[in-house]
């Protein structure tokens, strides 16, 4: 599908929408404010986490054993699996039909 008959689908199903009683706004922000808004929200987070690892190694040495490589990668996949979980909840319950 090209652009033009995705905003016209856009369209149509938006004045679809709006006949049936919805209302459309839009809301935009620009990358800047986006990526500002991510190293607010994870900056801080990221770097309790790195303050955390430090305190409890006594050196910068790292070891990457086997059983900690499956599970970092095993971790990873189940929290993949309810991050996309998540969405789909959300989805169900706002989007109907």
């Amino acid at each position: 599908m090209n652009e033009n008959q995705r905003t016209e689908n856009f369209n149509s199903i938006r004045k679809q929408l709006e006949s049936q009683g919805y209302r459309g706004e839009q809301h935009t922000i620009s990358i800047l404010k986006a990526n500002i808004m991510a190293f607010v929200t994870a900056g801080p987070v990221a770097a309790l986490c790195y303050m955390l690892f430090f305190y409890r190694k006594d050196s910068i040495e790292f070891d990457f054993p086997i059983l900690g490589i499956l599970l970092f990668y095993l971790a990873m996949f189940a929290s993949l699996f309810v991050h996309e979980f998540l969405h789909g909840l959300t989805w169900s319950f706002y989007c109907k039909n």
